[in-house]
C-alpha cells in the first residue's frame, strides 16, 4: 500500500473512532432512561462482544494468544476506563465526558509509560 492510501486509511480509522466514541453515549443513555442501568446494558455489550470475537476471531485467537503478565492490569484498565466512560456518559454531562474522553491518548501515554516502560 503506498503511503497516500496509508494516510488516507488512517484518517478514516481516526474518524470514524472518533464517530462512534462520540455517538456510543445516546443507546446508553437512552436505555437508563427506560430504567435499564448502566452497569447491566455495560455487562451486555461486554458479554455480547466477547461471544462474536469469541466466533468470528477464533482461529487467530488459537493460534496467535499467548498469555502475558501484563495484560491483566491492561485488561483492567480498560475494562474500568470504557465502563467508566458509559456512565458518565449515561448520568452526566455528554460534553464535558467527551471532552476528558478526547484527552485519553495522554492517559494512554502515561500508562504504556508506568506499565510498559515505554519510552
Amino acid at each position: 500500500m503506498d503511503l497516500v492510501k496509508q494516510k488516507r486509511l488512517a484518517v478514516l480509522c481516526a474518524m470514524t473512532s472518533a464517530l462512534v466514541w462520540g455517538l456510543m453515549w445516546f443507546p446508553f443513555r437512552h436505555m437508563a432512561e427506560a430504567g435499564v442501568s448502566t452497569a447491566t446494558t455495560s455487562l451486555m455489550v461486554y458479554l455480547v462482544s466477547i461471544a462474536l470475537g469469541g466466533v468470528v476471531f477464533f482461529d487467530t485467537y488459537r493460534r496467535q494468544l499467548r498469555f502475558e503478565r501484563v495484560l491483566v492490569p491492561l485488561t483492567l484498565l480498560y475494562g474500568w476506563c470504557n465502563f467508566s466512560y458509559t456512565w458518565a456518559v449515561s448520568e452526566g454531562q455528554v460534553m464535558r465526558v467527551l471532552l476528558l474522553f478526547y484527552l485519553s491518548p495522554l492517559w494512554t501515554v502515561f500508562f504504556s509509560s508506568l506499565l510498559l516502560h515505554d519510552a
